[in-house]
């Protein structure tokens, strides 16, 4: 429900002259929701015994999931915490009132995947990398009136939010390809600079 609300607010500010300046802040906006529903779930344990849609039980789990791999990648090593080791989503999963077999457990939060297997340098890559995404496609977003572009602008401006709750979702990659194969090629931009090109490759035959 909060990832709707998300995409909804995004195409409105996107779409709106008034609010343009404040768009591109827009993923800042889902990682503030982000924080305060990780908050909720510190704060609301006796959610879980709930039957409406205030039910907490899926999220007190992840919370505890979250502190025994937080202690986890902390106890590494400085190599350890600057790389990662690589783990994937399913990391070894130790306490002491679970059994051997059973079950692993999944980390359930990007960032702390991201930590555990490529560790704070691989995190910062990352944060480097969806935001020159989110600034290429959010450009082109403000700049058309190309309806399903901007709906997939605005889904990317969710995924710190989602980030959160799931491991890194397949969906971001599936995003990008969908953006760059709806963008119409005649709105490429040749450089000026190149005029002998331009003049050869727009020729008409």
């Amino acid at each position: 429900m909060v990832g709707f609300l998300l995409t909804v607010i995004a195409v409105f500010a996107m779409s709106r002259k008034g609010l343009a300046r404040f768009s591109p802040l827009l993923p800042l906006l889902s990682l503030g929701f982000a924080v305060l529903l990780v908050a909720q779930g510190f704060r609301t344990a006796a959610g879980a015994g709930r039957n409406d849609l205030a039910n907490s039980s899926s999220l007190d789990q992840r919370v505890i999931n979250w502190g025994v791999y937080s202690k986890k990648f902390l106890a590494g090593s400085p190599v350890d915490i600057l790389f990662g080791t690589g783990l994937g989503p399913y990391a070894p999963y130790n306490m002491a009132d679970r059994p051997e077999t059973a079950a692993p457990v999944p980390v359930d939060n990007a960032y702390l995947l991201i930590l555990l297997n490529t560790g704070v340098c691989g995190l910062v890559f990352l944060g480097v990398a969806y935001s020159r995404f989110w600034t290429f496609l959010h450009d082109r977003a403000t700049s058309r009136t190309d309806s399903l572009f901007n709906g997939i602008t605005a889904m990317f401006a969710t995924v710190p939010l989602f980030c959160t709750i799931s491991d890194p979702p397949v969906q971001i990659i599936l995003l990008l390809l969908f953006a760059v194969s709806v963008d119409p090629e005649e709105d490429v931009i040749v450089p000026s600079g190149h005029s002998i090109m331009t003049e050869q490759y727009l020729k008409p035959a």
